[in-house]
């Protein structure tokens, strides 16, 4: 029998430990209709995960073992990840996981764990970057909006980790032509960004940032490698202090 799922925890879980009990790589619900197979698959939401227990005496208590705290984490990175193959990347991760003990594929024994682990770091990293980045605009009352370049789909996450700087403020977060908004009540929302692109792009406090950051003399800033590792190259284009990285760089 060929399985399909979709990007949901339970739904990959079941996939993975259904790939590990046939041998049988599931087919992706964005895949499906474009498989030879399609018309004879079944969905995994409809098997319950009592069938699953029973395919192996020990698949119960190694789902539990996977659901545990550092990998349910490490797989909710990971589907926040640009990489068009994460969910088959994930599937084939649990797959392993019903053979390698958990502490074990931790330490990234596996290429496809090593690739969760390194996807992982990269969605944290850009969080963590972004959050020391991200730079708001008041909008109205209560209402602070920015950019960011993001790479993978972190917009909410930065977001909520504003929540405790700013408690009391609806905060958006400008990607592409979107604005995912943060209401004050802690739901989300998704909102045409347009309409704030010009008010961020008038913000005269820029200026003011760019002349105080110019006057600031630091000896660290002149070697630009020192600077990349702070601020990456790919970002001097966004951020307002970019231009004078930029042009230290020139001037070297």
């Amino acid at each position: 029998m060929i399985y399909c799922y979709d990007e949901r925890v339970n739904s990959l879980l079941k996939a993975g430990f259904l790939y590990a009990h046939t041998g049988q790589f599931p087919i992706y619900e964005g895949e499906a209709n474009t498989s030879l197979f399609s018309t004879g698959m079944t969905h995994v939401r409809d098997v319950p995960w009592e069938d699953i227990y029973r395919l192996d005496n020990s698949y119960k208590h190694k789902k539990e073992d996977i659901t545990k705290g550092q990998i349910l984490h490490i797989i909710f990175y990971n589907l926040r990840h640009k990489n068009l193959n994460k969910h088959q990347i994930i599937v084939a991760a649990i797959k392993e996981l019903t053979e390698i003990k958990p502490y074990t594929w931790l330490t990234g024994t596996t290429d496809i764990g090593l690739k969760m682990l390194r996807n992982k770091s990269d969605v944290g990293r850009e969080i963590h970057k972004m959050v020391g980045y991200i730079r708001f605009v008041p909008s109205g009352d209560n209402f602070l909006v920015g950019t960011a370049p993001l790479e993978h789909q972190t917009a909410d996450l930065i977001l909520i980790r504003f929540r405790k700087r700013y408690p009391t403020y609806k905060l958006g977060l400008i990607v592409s032509d979107q604005a995912c908004i943060l209401n004050p009540d802690d739901t989300f929302t998704i909102e045409d960004g347009q309409k704030y692109i010009k008010l961020i792009g008038d913000d005269s406090f820029k200026d003011i940032w760019k002349q105080y950051y110019s006057s600031q003399y630091i000896k660290e800033r002149k070697n630009i490698k020192y600077v990349q590792s702070s601020i990456p190259k790919k970002y001097w284009g966004w951020l307002d202090e970019g231009s004078i990285i930029a042009k230290e760089e020139n001037n070297n």
